[in-house]
This record gives C-alpha cells, sequence and structure tokens, in this order.
C-alpha cells in the first residue's frame, strides 16, 4: 500500500512492513510445498533459495504434501523482518508401509 503525503507523488511513503522470511529444510525433498494453498515448489528447490522465503507479516498456511507419505499442514507466523527456520520431516502412510513389507 502506498499513501501519498500532500499528493505529491515525489513524497510518497511506503506502508507496507517489512516481509518475513521462511528457511524450509523438506524431507524427503521431493516434496510439495504449498503456501496459503499456492505451490512455491520442491523441498529440494526451496533449499535452494539460501535467503529463505519472503513472505507479508502476518498468518499463512503451509503444507507439504507426498504420495505414499503424510501430509502435514502448518500455521506459521511471520514478524516483520522474523527469520523462522522450519524443519518439515513428511513420514510413510501406513498405506504405503503395509505395502512395502509384505
Amino acid at each position: 500500500r502506498r499513501a501519498e503525503a500532500g499528493g505529491d507523488p515525489a513524497a510518497s511513503l511506503d506502508l507496507r512492513a517489512e516481509p518475513g522470511r521462511l528457511v524450509l529444510t523438506v524431507e524427503p525433498e521431493d516434496a510439495s510445498v504449498y503456501l496459503d494453498g499456492r505451490l512455491l515448489g520442491s523441498g529440494r528447490e526451496l533449499a535452494g533459495l539460501h535467503a529463505g522465503l519472503l513472505v507479508e507479516p502476518g498468518e499463512h498456511q503451509l503444507e507439504v504434501v507426498r504420495p505414499g507419505y503424510e501430509s502435514r499442514k502448518l500455521e506459521v507466523f511471520a514478524e516483520p523482518g522474523e527469520e523462522l527456520d522450519l524443519t518439515v520431516r513428511l513420514t510413510v502412510a501406513a498405506a504405503a508401509a503395509a505395502a512395502t513389507s509384505t
């Protein structure tokens, strides 16, 4: 959002808060990662973002999914300028584990 002081475009003030930063480690690395319902990429791709992922301050829904594994849904809250280091490990789904043990 932008607010203009006195109607002078040169004197505009940027009212957006500084973004938060998510640094994700996901196992397995080929799991898909969603933030607020939007696909971000695989865990491997996100791990390659050394500076992390910039997110708007506030509450977000993080979901990590991969066929054969139990999905994980997390609520994360990003403070302006804060860095959140998250590690998400999926566990093998019971049906997939039973199929491989026979």
